[in-house]
């Protein structure tokens, strides 16, 4: 579906597409719509036609069939005549136009399906048009991502497949536009070479002289012609400038190497198992591919994780809605059960919310047969694999996603409901085997044990072929480099201080501009509460170093820092900022059901 001139053609009415034209060409080329005009009324126009074209073939399939049925029976009652032909002829015809709709409504239907699968594609067709790519191009390229689309929703139509196609649009997209910008340089690269030759000059030495050429062009600049290409031709779709006033803005774009963050951040919606040794970056590229999807879609970030050590879940997820972090291993049975409680309302709260991701991390402990409150844990590992199971299927039409993260996926040690990660597509992120990585004193390197465990439970490739970076990714069917990643203890968003009068966030703001409690444990924890989701907690640490080395109870916290802070006065608020604390053992547990606040 890549040629051009078939716009135009045949249709006698071009009110309405021919069967073989896609509905974007067609609005484009024949309607005479700007690109990003049609962008903006594609999906809908589509669905329509598709729905027309569906009943239009039912209507006729119906005529065929009554057509049939009153010829011969007409047939059966007076014999053969001019009476028993003409209801079959028109039952023919019917049976003929119906065949035709239904062609079309293939086409209609998988282009609308296309549409449906990628929303991005259309923000992506914008985007070009706005860079000055020209309509001709963009519909060409269009068309061939649309034949490609159309070819494989048929083969797994006749197969009895799930019509939910995993098919990478736009990474497939953006290839054919470099493809087509290819062939629009070497066609301007052509042009110029050839500029001043004729036929003459041929004849007269098949050895031109190098001054007689003119000087190389590169493929962004201006090429002047005085014989463009015929709009015949396939490369008539771009246009060659004939003088540089007219030539396009539309720069030929550099060759770029799939990534693991870019093929992430362009398919938002896949749900995905992040498998890595420790140290590989697995969830650091979770964090940032979350937090690049969370600024460019506006999507909601939602993050579990209840085997949390050190810092980094602070700057990590600094960007998530909502971010559970503690040590579950540390805690009493009680105080685990009130976590896992918080952690069964989040995962409740993510699922209600349309555009959004979770991401549970350390799932392999969380799912392990012999971790501590392994019996509170079941509950939320059972819901958990639930939504599993619908998102892996149907995330993309709801525009929700779980990604889960884990250093190991050893199945004997799991339970039932853990396994349900291996629905999950994999991105495995990985050491290149042909290097070792210093990481403060440690040498770290292809783990071939953990590549083992992961071969067994998911489709893997070995790494003979892989890139030459350091960190590389099994995602897809493919080993890509990770990508580059930025440092997101720089990129830490900035919060506004707003002037409150309560004495929590004053002893906040004159803590802040202090100098002398740089060192203290309490500040610097505080210091990396940045979220506005994290004020609450923020608040409470600071209160916190107000009572160093003191007893506090349930009471004293309702009374004198909740009620102060303008923080709800019930266990649902309290508990949550009382066990971050004791994660990070800001705070320890007394027998007689107090805490002791540490001296810092």
């Amino acid at each position: 579906m890549s040629n051009l001139t078939r716009y135009g053609q045949s249709a006698l009415d071009k009110t309405f597409p021919d069967a073989d034209e896609s509905v974007f060409g067609h609005m484009v080329l024949e309607l005479g719509m700007s690109p990003d005009e049609a962008t903006q009324n594609l999906r809908p126009w589509v669905r329509d036609l598709d729905r027309s074209a569906e009943l239009s073939k039912k209507t006729a399939y119906i005529a065929a069939f009554i057509g049939a049925g009153a010829g011969l029976a007409t047939a059966a009652t007076m014999g053969i005549g001019l009476t028993t032909i003409l209801p079959i002829a028109a039952a023919a015809y019917n049976f003929f136009s119906g065949q035709k709709s239904a062609r079309e409504q293939e086409v209609r239907e998988s282009e609308y399906l296309l549409l449906k699968t990628c929303p991005e594609l259309l923000k992506l067709i914008y985007a070009l048009t706005q860079k000055g790519m020209p309509k001709e191009a963009l519909v060409e390229c269009y068309d061939d991502l649309l034949g490609a689309f159309t070819m494989q929703f048929q083969q797994r139509a006749s197969l009895g497949m799930s019509d939910e196609l995993d098919h990478d649009i736009v990474r497939s997209f953006q290839r054919i536009v470099q493809e087509k910008c290819e062939s629009e340089s070497l066609a301007r690269a052509i042009v110029a070479e050839t500029e001043n030759f004729t036929f003459d000059t041929l004849y007269q030495s098949t050895e031109p002289k190098p001054e007689s050429l003119p000087a190389a062009t590169d493929s962004g600049s201006t090429i002047a012609t005085s014989s463009p290409i015929g709009n015949q031709t396939r490369l008539g779709a771009i246009e060659v400038a004939a003088s540089p006033a007219a030539q396009s803005d539309w720069k030929t774009p550099e060759t770029q190497i799939p990534t693991a963050l870019s093929i992430i951040v362009s398919d938002p919606y896949q749900s995905r198992a992040f498998f890595g040794a420790q140290r590989t970056g697995k969830s650091y590229l979770a964090a940032v591919a979350s937090r690049q999807i969370s600024e460019s879609l506006r999507c909601k970030i939602y993050h579990i994780n209840l085997a949390s050590f050190g810092d980094e879940d602070s700057y990590y997820w600094s960007h998530a809605v909502k971010s559970l972090t503690c040590d579950l291993s540390s805690m009493d049975g009680y105080e685990a059960s009130q976590m896992i409680k918080s952690a069964i309302a989040l995962v409740k709260e993510f699922y209600s919310t349309q555009n959004a991701i979770l991401i549970v991390d350390e799932v392999a402990y969380c799912g392990s047969t012999v971790a501590a409150h392994k019996d509170a844990l079941a509950e939320l590992m059972r819901i958990i694999a639930d939504k599993i199971t619908t998102l892996s299927s149907s995330g993309k039409k709801r525009m929700q996603a779980i990604w889960t993260i884990a250093p190991e996926f050893v199945a004997g040690s799991l339970t039932q409901d853990a396994k349900a990660v291996k629905k999950l597509k994999l991105c495995y992120v990985s050491i290149n085997p042909n290097v070792s990585i210093d990481w403060q004193g440690q040498k770290i390197s292809f783990d071939w044990e953990l590549f083992n465990q992961i071969k067994a439970n998911y489709t893997i490739s070995d790494p003979i072929c892989v890139p030459s970076q350091d960190r590389i990714c099994f995602i897809g069917s493919d080993w890509v480099p990770v990508g580059e990643l930025p440092d997101l203890k720089k990129s830490q968003p900035t919060k506004l201080e707003t002037p409150i009068s309560d004495p929590v966030t004053h002893l906040e703001n004159s803590l802040k501009a202090s100098d002398d409690d740089a060192d203290d444990v309490f500040s610097k924890f505080a210091a990396t509460l940045t979220h506005e989701s994290q004020a609450n907690l923020k608040s409470f640490v600071l209160w916190l170093e107000t009572k160093k080395g003191t007893e506090v109870s349930y009471d004293q916290i309702k009374d004198s820092f909740a009620r102060r802070a303008n923080v709800g006065r019930n266990k649902e608020a309290i508990m949550p900022l009382v066990y971050a604390a004791k994660s990070k053992r800001l705070i320890t547990f007394l027998p007689n059901s107090n805490w002791l606040v540490s001296d810092g």
